[in-house]
């Protein structure tokens, strides 16, 4: 699930942000100390049944890194590809899976509408805490309505009550 291989377009991002990164560190003749960031890469996160072996795993580095003495503030980002159709994308529109995807969202275990296709990717995205990713190109294998099925949260129905699902809860880079 977390393979550490990088897409063109996700190494580009990742040499201009260490290259801003390293600007920021450069040595001042007086003032402050530098600003230290950590950035910490995720590429081609697309889940296979070894996800959920995985996933804690990747979890648990990522938050060592984050509590790293001296390590300054942190940035969790993906290049994207976060998602591949196969067993494991398709296993999370099963509503047997619904109850486990509402819990680790934070949600009510009844919760309708809340199992649908590639969500248990995003689910393991929002738990692990990204900061924000780009869109690959596997993000587009069954088309625009099912990125937004996905990264969308829904709106309830009235509004008050849990939403059935809450989206991502990161922001998609786009180009500019």
């Amino acid at each position: 699930m977390f393979r550490s291989t990088r897409s063109a377009a996700g190494s580009l991002v990742i040499v201009g942000l260490v290259a801003g990164v390293l600007a920021l560190q450069a040595p001042v003749s007086a003032g402050p100390p530098a600003f230290r960031l950590q950035l910490l890469h995720a590429s081609d996160l697309e889940g296979g049944v070894a996800a959920i072996d995985r996933a804690p795993n990747f979890a648990a580095i990522v938050d060592a890194l984050e509590d790293a003495p001296g390590m300054g503030a942190s940035i969790t980002l993906s290049a994207g590809d976060n998602y591949i159709p196969g067993p494991f994308f398709s296993a999370a529109g099963d509503p047997s899976v619904a109850p486990a995807l509402a819990a680790a969202n934070g949600l009510v275990p009844s919760s309708t509408g809340l199992a649908s296709a590639g969500r248990a990717d995003a689910t393991i995205m929002n738990v692990v805490g990204f900061d924000a990713s780009a869109l690959g190109n596997h993000e587009f294998d069954l088309g625009s309505r099912e990125v937004r099925n996905i990264i969308a949260p829904v709106s309830p129905m009235p509004v008050p009550s849990p939403p059935p699902w809450p989206g991502v809860q990161f922001p998609y880079l786009r180009p500019t």
